[in-house]
């Protein structure tokens, strides 16, 4: 049984060699083909006749014993089952009992994309290739590559004698082809108008171990008796495993765990690196020198607000690095006692101890330091550690007044000096208003302190202001005495 997949529009070609002991092959023969679902069915062509129900071309010569039907023009009406018969004057010279199964898609082919080594590893050249079933030789596909403008096509027939519609192109291999999709596309005219399908491969490069590096937690000099976590990171395909190696002071390098991370407890001036390896090769990261310090870690307040302003309710936290988890320290604020603390990972897989605390703001807080300490445990004894931050609190003008110097009844034509304070953060910008006995109040002068002449009955206030409000003194009346 043959079976053939055949796009619309497609030409199918069947050859067929007879069998040369066959004396009758030698007469005049006529060739007859016939479609259905079994034989004998109905005549789609018989040269001998000339007929042809569809559209099928006889090439070749049937008494020199072969000869190719070609199939041109196909549509799905096409598909089904066909068989071929041969006779002459004399006798039936042959026939196919079994049938050629011919299935005809209105989907043309995928492109076939071939890559020639199973492992790809860096530095390599490859030729890969894209191939495209080709059922017409006289009217291939256009199949073209994506990554490059490089597309000479070209004809081939393979062993099975079918065509394909290839492209080659050459690799050089390099990391960044790690996880590449190549691509591939091809076109055939279907009715006239174009069809396309892709194909696409992923590739997968091996490389060796590269940027190895080592990062520890916490960073800096380390508490001594305390631990550190420390992470080997690499680029490598396929994934590195990771030996760790240390050396104390004066000593020599041995292999101290295995896996991408690892906790250590620091004791002594150590060295230590890691070595990250793949089946493709190794790479060490630099050696990390651990240095130990006497000093426990700080704790470190946050406040989540930048411009603090009276009557918000912010929460603030404290929070002291823990390198280790099963004994953390102990953290304290100064305020108050309520000292809830509590364990928290962060995104880089260290842990803190953290207090949390609610405040809502008032003028008190202005100028108040906020306190936070952490006890740790060294060597059997408790090391204390502070920080501390000053509240910057915002409130508009309080308690704005007016100092008039001299004080009491002002003799006519002689000058006063008069001050307007307030109790504000940020600090007040001043004005001044003044309004003669029936009038009303102008602007008579900016800033903290003026100085007036005092001619008329008058009376006097200030307004404090700032970025968050104002304020005004109450009003103040000088009277004259001594005048004209």
């Amino acid at each position: 049984m043959v079976v053939v997949d055949l796009v619309t529009t497609s030409v199918f070609e069947n050859s067929h060699i007879f069998n040369e002991g066959d004396p009758n092959t030698k007469l005049w023969l006529c060739g007859q083909w016939t479609k259905g679902d079994s034989y004998p069915s109905t005549i789609v062509y018989d040269n001998c006749l000339s007929f042809s129900d569809y559209a099928l071309i006889l090439t070749g010569r049937l008494d020199q014993q072969n000869c190719t039907m070609m199939y041109n023009n196909t549509v799905t009406q096409h598909s089904g089952a066909y068989f071929l018969q041969l006779y002459n004057h004399v006798t039936v010279v042959g026939k196919q009992c079994e049938p050629v199964y011919i299935q005809v898609e209105e989907q043309p082919w995928q492109p076939t994309i071939h890559i020639p080594v199973v492992e790809l590893k860096v530095k390599q050249s490859i030729t890969i290739s894209c191939s495209a079933f080709t059922p017409c030789p006289a009217s291939p596909p256009v199949v073209k590559w994506r990554h490059t403008s490089n597309n000479q096509q070209h004809l081939e027939q393979l062993p099975d004698g079918t065509f394909v519609t290839k492209l080659q192109d050459t690799l050089v291999l390099t990391e960044k082809y790690n996880g590449y999709i190549l691509e591939c596309s091809s076109v055939y005219y279907v009715h006239g108008r174009q069809e396309q399908t892709n194909s696409s491969v992923t590739l997968n490069v091996l490389f060796a171990p590269k940027d190895t590096k080592v990062l520890v937690s916490p960073s800096g000099p380390v508490l001594f008796g305390t631990y550190v976590v420390m992470n080997c990171s690499s680029r490598a395909n396929p994934a590195s495993n990771f030996t760790w190696w240390v050396k104390e002071e004066g000593g020599t390098y041995t292999p101290m765990a295995d896996g991408e991370c690892t906790t250590w407890n620091v004791t002594k001036q150590e060295e230590i690196y890691c070595v990250a390896a793949n089946s493709v090769g190794q790479q060490a990261s630099r050696k990390i020198r651990l240095e130990i310090t006497e000093q426990p870690w700080q704790p470190t307040i946050h406040i989540p607000v930048v411009e603090l302003k009276v009557k918000q309710s912010i929460t603030i936290s404290c929070s002291a690095f823990t390198p280790c988890p099963a004994s953390p320290p102990v953290v304290k604020w100064r305020h108050t006692s309520n000292n809830q603390q509590h364990l928290e990972q962060l995104p880089d897989g260290t842990f803190v101890t953290k207090l949390q605390d609610t405040l809502v703001l008032t003028e008190k807080y202005n100028g108040y330091i906020l306190e936070c300490s952490s006890v740790y445990y060294v060597h059997g004894r408790q090391e204390q550690t502070n920080s501390s931050v000053t509240l910057n609190v915002l409130f508009a003008p309080k308690d704005t007044k007016v100092l008039v110097s001299p004080s009491g009844p002002v003799l006519f034509g002689t000058y006063v000096v008069m001050n307007c304070s307030s109790r504000a953060n940020p600090a007040s910008n001043f004005t001044w208003w003044v309004k003669e006995e029936g009038g009303t109040y102008t602007p008579m002068a900016d800033g903290e302190c003026t100085t007036w002449n005092v001619t008329k009955q008058e009376e006097i206030y200030c307004v404090a202001a700032n970025s968050v409000g104002q304020q005004a003194s109450r009003k103040i009346r000088l009277e004259i005495t001594g005048g004209h």
